[in-house]
Order: structure tokens, then sequence, then C-alpha cells
């Protein structure tokens, strides 16, 4: 069971909450060990100066790109740093859990036909929020 908490920032994010994990329009790696894998939102995004972190254990890498690990939170902060949402508790052993099936819905795929990546936000979301899950909203309209 994850315990997703929101913020007051949430509550007053521009764009509508889903492209927090949608990497695939601009996005730069940041740190990647083996328990923490984070990126940021580059310039000229919906969400530039964002930074989605995740962390857990047994994070492998292909270069930057996630192949393995299992995730035990994710937060999202704005570009001053302060928290936007955070999602905690994810079981080890959960769907939820798997950090290179969450990396490919965040920065997307390139279908056969070419072009750009796609983000599979909407999947990135049904993932982390694949149990019965507890979220603390504000006290504002959160959507």
């Amino acid at each position: 069971m994850a315990i997703v908490t929101l913020t007051n920032l949430y509550t007053y994010l521009d764009n509508g909450p889903w492209s927090l994990l949608a990497a695939s329009d601009g996005a730069t790696v940041g740190a990647h060990s083996a328990s923490r894998f984070s990126f940021t939102f580059n310039d000229g995004t919906d969400n530039a100066g964002y930074t989605v972190s995740a962390v857990g254990t047994g994070f492998s890498y292909d270069g930057t790109t996630p192949t393995g690990g299992a995730m035990t939170s994710v937060t999202i902060t704005d570009a001053s740093g302060h928290l936007v949402l955070k999602v905690a508790g994810i079981a080890a052993d959960s769907p939820a859990s798997d950090l290179s099936l969450f990396a490919s819905y965040e920065f997307g795929w390139t279908g056969p036909g070419g072009g750009a990546p796609h983000a599979q936000h909407w999947n990135a979301w049904s993932l982390l929020l694949s149990g019965s899950d507890v979220i603390n909203g504000t006290s504002d309209g959160d959507y």
C-alpha cells in the first residue's frame, strides 16, 4: 500500500498533475546509483526545474536507463527544491516498485513508425497507485 502526500504546491500547479510523470518532452537524468534515480525537467518544458526522484534498492542501469530495481518511494520537488508530492511505502515486491517499467513510462519509447518518444504518464501514475493506497490531499481543490 502506497501513501501519497500532496502539498499545497501540488494544488497550484499551472499544468495538469499528470504531466509531472511525462519526461519525454525534455528531461535530464541526474543522480543514479544502486538506490537512487532522478531526473529534472529541462527549461522550456511544462515543468521546468521540477525533479522526480525514486529511492529504493538494487537499481541497475544501461548507461542512465534503468534496467532493474525496486522503488520504495518517489518524490517530486519544484525548481526551488520544495516538496510537491511524495509517494511512500511502495512494497518492494509489488508491481508498483518496478523501476525499469516506471522509467519506460516516464520517458516513453519510439514506436515502429519512428518519431519522438511518447511518455505513458497515465501508466506511470497507474503503476504507482496499483494497490490499496492512501492519498492525503490538501485543504484546497486537488485534482
